[in-house]
């Protein structure tokens, strides 16, 4: 921006809040993301966020690595509220300094991720010369300290996947990574542990579980696609000592059920299933184009399927010369090593085909590659695709078990003759680092973890475990932890309503029960359910809106379908509005969406082939007649097809209320039947034959009401979350 003269001059008119004069000058700029790039600023100056975000927006798309307008555009889009966007941009930011990791570690705070917002908080008190920066991460991190020890136990040369992980977690808990085979330093580390997280399910863990006394110790086992594929080891692992195992991907269970059956019966409950994440900071995006360059980022193994990639070029050698793969692994078997130096020169590939040997830096090696090459005959979730499409390089997938629900399915292929589609097809790079930035982060991965580590450390337990010595400690520990505990669960306890269950199911009668409900982060609506879709197949009840709305609704970004979209694997709408239906696939574009009254109708045909994860239905029971008998017949038809409902109602005890009532005024949706409290949602659930799993209080939009952020039963909304019985 120092090359032109006039943005002294321009900054100077906006800091004295002369914004007409401002806008004059920055007419008159040259280049054009300059230009939108200060009207951005005079706008956000001047108070309309709205106009500021237009034009950084206008900016981003012609500069899309543009630090300053990245900034910008991040910082507008936080003020508005839209923390993930706001993530997103600050995040495509190539040189980081002190601020952008403190605006990245607040769009983590308000969204209740809290050992991501300790990381990036730390990276900025690291970098920055201010003692307040410092401050407020000593601050954050007393106050969400939890005094937990978890032990992550591995074997040498198998921690890759881990160490982002452990470093992150140890911002709130305690955490020793101890990579070693050394029976002492590992017992020693077991001994010390509440929690224990084995990172495989190979020889330690079938050694740990089987010589190792459990001693009220809750331990994770993190089973990866090598041990379900072979036999050596999770017959002989002593699983009854393993509270949870971890999976990577969803058709992991599938590999486990066909190939160790017995296995799977006595785990399958206590699977939780938490997808790779990817730190994208370490990952530059940059655009790129269509080009020549393909490059292989993988040990050369029979895993790999090494001999297609040598096939492929060969095809793409007779389209045009020029195309070439340039491999980044290493040789793990001698017959590979033969074969390719033989092979190579036999088919005249000496041109096209380089082979690099073990790359240390991958971000480096894929700077100058327009696409990334993976044949692979069986991965879990791998990390060299993540890795090339945050980059924004174009990945080409072989079509292994579980590929077409990891990526999007355009880029994946059957047969070799069908690369060279993809590789003509079109090409953007934006399209590829959103797709790894709304399914892939370590920001979501680190969230699902520490749901499963809270839900260990809240649930109640017989014995002198470390959760007796949780609640052993002072008061104030316990506020803290409890302020800690994440507001969005994909577990939960079977004994979360315990203490009141008899009196949902009528078998106990009180005319004065008295619930109480704990503390818990301040999260609004969207963020809690979009936390819970994530990753999931999903239908969306009554999506469509008011037609007139819906339009106004995607402007700013607060449609929740639109948003329930973005960050689950598979959206699907339902409602009985076809006009509004209608409208939205002739104006927006979006599939996925019917018409169609679930009670009275059958179901889509492709719906019932589906198996679905979650029902959501926001603000639809309180215009019904009778929520119980709505309920009942819901779970009639579709309890064949869906595992859990996400139900949403207005709280009869939102704090607004309790303002009109002082004025004797009653503020109410003419439409609405019923107010909900946690307790009778619960009740109507129960009597519906749902098994409620967890209740969340949130305001509708974030609020700046201090007593609703204090007092959880005061926000606007109920979430309940209930499973089918």
């Amino acid at each position: 921006m120092s090359d032109f003269p006039e943005l002294s001059q321009l900054m100077e008119l906006i800091t004295q809040g002369r914004f007409s004069e401002a806008k004059q000058i920055a007419e008159k700029l040259p280049d054009i993301v300059q230009k939108e790039n200060a009207f951005g600023m005079i706008y956000y100056y001047e108070g309309k966020l709205d106009d500021a975000i237009e034009h950084f927006k206008k900016a981003v798309e012609r500069a899309p690595i543009n630090s300053d307008v990245l900034f910008n555009y991040g910082k507008a889009l936080f003020d508005k509220k839209d923390y993930k966007e706001a993530w997103r941009y600050l995040l495509r930011i190539h040189n980081k300094d002190w601020a952008v990791y403190d605006l990245l570690g607040d769009t983590q705070i308000v969204q209740g991720n809290i050992p991501m917002a300790l990381y990036y908080y730390r990276k900025a008190a690291e970098i920055s010369p201010l003692e307040e920066m410092k401050k407020k991460y000593l601050e954050y991190k007393k106050q969400y300290h939890q005094d937990v020890n978890i032990a992550i136990l591995c074997l040498p040369g198998l921690d890759n996947f881990i160490r982002d992980i452990a470093d992150i977690l140890g911002e709130v808990y305690h955490v020793r990574l101890v990579v070693s085979t050394n029976g002492n330093e590992i017992v020693q580390a077991y001994e010390w542990a509440d929690i224990v997280w084995l990172e495989w399910a190979n020889e330690l863990a079938v050694e740990l579980t089987n010589k190792l006394e459990k001693k009220g110790k809750k331990i994770i086992c993190r089973l990866h696609s090598y041990e379900a594929l072979t036999n050596a080891f999770l017959s002989k692992i002593v699983w009854d000592k393993v509270d949870t195992i971890v999976l990577v991907a969803e058709h992991m269970k599938d590999v486990l059920r066909m190939y160790h059956p017995d296995v799977y019966k006595r785990i399958e409950a206590k699977i939780k299933v938490i997808h790779n994440g990817l730190n994208l900071e370490k990952f530059k995006y940059k655009p790129r184009t269509r080009g020549y360059n393909i490059a292989v980022v993988a040990h050369i193994n029979y895993k790999k399927d090494p001999t297609m990639w040598l096939q492929i070029m060969g095809l793409l050698k007779k389209i045009d010369p020029r195309y070439n793969l340039s491999i980044a692994g290493d040789f793990q078997d001698y017959r590979y090593h033969l074969y390719f130096h033989y092979f190579i020169e036999e088919a005249g590939l000496q041109e096209n085909v380089k082979l690099l040997g073990y790359v240390n830096n991958i971000e480096e090696f894929l700077e100058d590659k327009n696409y990334v090459l993976s044949t692979s005959i069986h991965e879990g979730h791998p990390y060299n695709i993540m890795e090339a499409m945050a980059a924004g390089v174009k990945p080409i997938i072989h079509n292994y078990v579980g590929a077409k629900s990891q990526w999007p399915k355009e880029l994946v292929f059957d047969l070799t003759d069908e690369v060279r589609e993809i590789v003509e097809g079109e090409y953007n790079s934006e399209s590829y680092r959103t797709f790894v930035e709304d399914r892939y982060s370590i920001e979501q991965q680190i969230h699902s973890i520490r749901r499963v580590l809270e839900i260990i450390i809240a649930a109640n337990s017989t014995g002198e475990d470390f959760s007796d010595r949780v609640q052993k400690n002072s008061v104030n520990r316990l506020n803290k932890k409890q302020e800690a505990l994440e507001t969005t669960r994909q577990v939960y306890s079977n004994d979360r309503f315990s203490n009141i269950i008899a009196y949902l199911k009528g078998e106990k009668f009180s005319s004065g029960l008295q619930v109480s409900f704990p503390k818990s982060p301040y999260v609004d609506r969207f963020t809690v359910l979009e936390n819970i879709c994530r990753g999931k197949r999903v239908i969306h009840l009554g999506f469509a809106d008011h037609k007139e709305l819906i339009e106004t609704k995607i402007k700013n970004n607060v449609w929740l379908h639109a948003r329930l979209m973005k960050v689950a694997s598979v959206c699907y709408g339902f409602d009985i509005n076809c006009e509004a239906v209608d409208f939205v696939k002739n104006n927006f574009r979006i599939d996925n969406i019917f018409c169609v009254d679930i009670l009275n109708e059958d179901l889509p045909t492709q719906i019932k082939k589906e198996k679905i994860d979650l029902v959501v239905i926001p603000e639809v029971l309180e215009h019904i007649d009778n929520p119980v008998t709505f309920l009942t017949n819901l779970k009639s038809k579709l309890s064949s097809i869906v595992n859990e409902v996400v139900i949403t109602v207005p709280n009869a005890f939102r704090i607004s209320n309790f303002q009109f009532a002082k004025s004797n005024i009653e503020a109410v949706n003419s439409d609405h039947r019923y107010w909900f409290t946690p307790y009778t949602l619960l009740k109507v659930l129960v009597l519906s034959g749902y098994e409620p799993l967890d209740i969340i209080l949130v305001d509708s939009y974030q609020s700046s009401d201090s007593l609703s952020k204090e007092i959880p039963l005061l926000r606007e909304d109920i979430i309940a979350v209930a499973r089918f019985q």
